[in-house]
């Protein structure tokens, strides 16, 4: 087990030493592949694998990872996190043929809903009766599971970053059946951008739910406002699995994991199908 520095100096250098690992990690997958694809039609094939890639070094980030890597309530100043997660190379190649997984916003015609668990099973689309929207009863968090809906931003080449990360035939945590929804947005909508960890506190600040020491999303008081909330790959280099101090308290760390919108009201008129794999 590695062992977490004890004071608050040692804990803030180990915390950006394992933000720079992160960077690393993300831009070993260049070092595979020198060469630049020469049009767009193969930079969309290219960054199909980056974006699989990208999900797979995050997804390590999970909340054990993080306790055992850097102690239980790792936090870093978020202009910190900003500026060390701007170093990676991937994430400028990735913006070289899909600029709004990188700075938004989000593109409205070509959100994909990839779902896991029942849904999967039984592969039914996304409807709007099923749709549950957040109210104030719920319990806080930073990431619900409970209401809402969420969406990956297909890339040029048809393929989302949560469906890159699930693989072609899918994953051994997630096996098949595995179908894939375009969701057709049937109104004018409001999105929130979240664009970097900074952006983020701000948002979070905004948007307060205080318990205890911790901040929380007010999600119920965000969808009086907007109708959903876009995460792009800088945001998520930067926050995932770190805590962030406020004047209000510690915002807990989020796993967002790959590119994401977080639906707060249903806007769709048609799910299409764009994929059924089965075996």
């Amino acid at each position: 087990m590695r062992k977490v520095s004890s004071t608050p100096s040692e804990q803030t250098d180990h915390v950006e030493m394992a933000m720079s690992r992160r960077v690393e990690e993300l831009d070993a997958e260049l070092s595979r592949d020198f060469s630049l694809p020469r049009d767009t039609e193969a930079g969309a094939q290219r960054t199909v694998s980056r974006l699989g890639h990208f999900a797979s070094v995050m997804s390590k980030w999970t909340d054990a990872f993080v306790e055992l890597e850097l102690g239980t309530g790792a936090t870093i100043a978020s202009c910190v996190a900003d500026e060390l997660a701007g170093r990676s190379q991937l994430l400028e190649e990735i913006k070289r043929f899909d600029a709004s997984l990188i700075t938004g916003p989000m593109c409205e015609e070509r959100q994909y809903w990839t779902p896991i668990g029942r849904s999967a099973l039984s592969g039914e689309a996304p409807t709007e009766g099923r749709f549950i929207v957040p109210h104030t009863e719920r319990a806080a968090a930073v990431k619900p599971f409970e209401f809402g809906l969420y969406t990956s931003t297909a890339n040029a080449a048809g393929v989302s970053m949560w469906r890159a990360f699930l693989g072609p035939g899918g994953s051994l945590r997630l096996p098949l059946p595995r179908y894939t929804w375009m969701l057709e947005i049937d109104k004018e909508i409001t999105v929130a951008e979240i664009g970097s960890a900074t952006a983020w506190v701000n948002f979070v600040s905004s948007h307060p739910r205080v318990v205890g020491e911790c901040v929380f999303p007010d999600w119920s008081d965000i969808a009086q406002s907007v109708d959903a909330v876009h995460f792009t790959l800088p945001a998520i280099a930067a926050a995932q699995g770190f805590c962030f101090r406020t004047s209000l308290g510690i915002i807990p760390a989020a796993f967002w994991d790959v590119e994401t919108t977080f639906w707060l009201r249903w806007c769709f008129s048609h799910a299409h199908g764009v994929e059924s794999a089965s075996v």
